[in-house]
């Protein structure tokens, strides 16, 4: 099952599959299938340097990994949750300018922050099947400093002002 995408500083595309495992990369015309054996990976994003892929894993105890795009077969985890959040079940992903991570936790009902410290704060709670976050634009009333997360029930919320440094 595709779910999560990304593009890559040098134009690769890169594909989750939540339930078969791995990331896949597409570039050149060329797919590498399992190009990392990243376990139920989800959501997904870049970070601002190009050197990493980060993914959310939802279908194991709730956890982000870091993939570095110059060694995609040796995935580590980036941050694990608690105890209390096992099954919190991380899908969406995005990140701030600052490379802060930003997770909707679909078990949990919650929205992440991830701290360049690798501290986890509910920014949001009581978001039953909370799938998917993105900053807004900065036009049409979708201003870039505010995260809207979105339900399986086609929910939308807005979270104010949630970072100082927006995505470029």
């Amino acid at each position: 099952m595709s779910n999560g995408i990304a593009r890559g500083p040098d134009g690769a595309y890169y594909t989750s599959n939540d339930f078969g495992g791995g990331i896949d990369r597409f570039l050149n015309g060329q797919v590498t299938d399992n190009w990392s054996p990243v376990e139920t990976p989800n959501g997904l994003v870049i970070d601002s340097t190009g050197r990493y892929l980060f993914a959310a894993q939802t279908f194991k105890p709730a956890s982000i990994a870091q993939i570095d795009l110059a060694n995609p077969q040796a995935p580590t985890t980036y941050v694990a949750a608690g105890p209390a959040d096992i099954a919190a079940g991380p899908d969406g992903l995005t990140r701030d300018g600052a490379d802060r991570l930003y997770v909707a936790a679909n078990g949990a009902g919650e929205v992440w922050r991830v701290g360049r410290d690798k501290s986890i704060c509910a920014l949001a709670r009581g978001l039953p099947t909370v799938s998917s976050v993105s900053f807004g634009g900065g036009k049409r009333g979708f201003p870039n400093r505010n995260l809207y997360a979105v339900t399986f029930t086609g929910l939308l919320v807005e979270l104010v002002n949630v970072t100082d440094q927006p995505p470029g």
